[in-house]
C-alpha cells in the first residue's frame, strides 16, 4: 500500500493482519458435561491444555456459583445438591475463548 505525505512524497506502508482465531484452541471441542440432566453432582469432562475458569448461571442470567478453576485433561466434579431444580448455564473462559454448555436439575 502506498500513501503521500504532506509534502506529496509517496510513503510505502506494509501491514501485517493477524486474526484473533490464529492458534485458537477450540474451547467448546474440549469441555463436555455430564449427566444431564444432573440430579446431584455435575461432571465437567476438560481435554484442553490451557487452565480455565467455571462459573455457573441460572436461566435468568444470574451468577450462582464459581467452582473456580480447572485444567488440563481431567474430569472435575462439582455439588450441585444444593441447586434448585431448573435451566443452568455452565461458563468455561479461557484466555483464548468463553463457552457455554446447558444443563438441567
Amino acid at each position: 500500500m502506498g500513501d503521500t505525505d504532506p509534502n506529496n512524497d509517496r510513503v510505502d506502508t506494509q501491514y501485517t493482519v493477524a486474526s484473533i482465531f490464529d492458534n485458537l484452541e477450540d474451547v467448546a471441542g474440549v469441555i463436555n458435561i455430564y449427566p444431564n440432566p444432573v440430579v446431584d453432582q455435575l461432571s465437567i469432562d476438560y481435554k484442553g491444555s490451557d487452565p480455565v475458569n467455571v462459573n455457573i448461571y441460572n436461566v435468568a442470567g444470574q451468577h450462582v456459583r464459581s467452582p473456580g478453576s480447572i485444567s488440563g485433561k481431567d474430569v472435575n466434579d462439582f455439588d450441585v445438591s444444593d441447586l434448585e431444580s431448573g435451566v443452568y448455564m455452565v461458563q468455561v473462559s479461557s484466555e483464548k475463548g468463553t463457552t457455554y454448555k446447558k444443563f438441567v436439575k
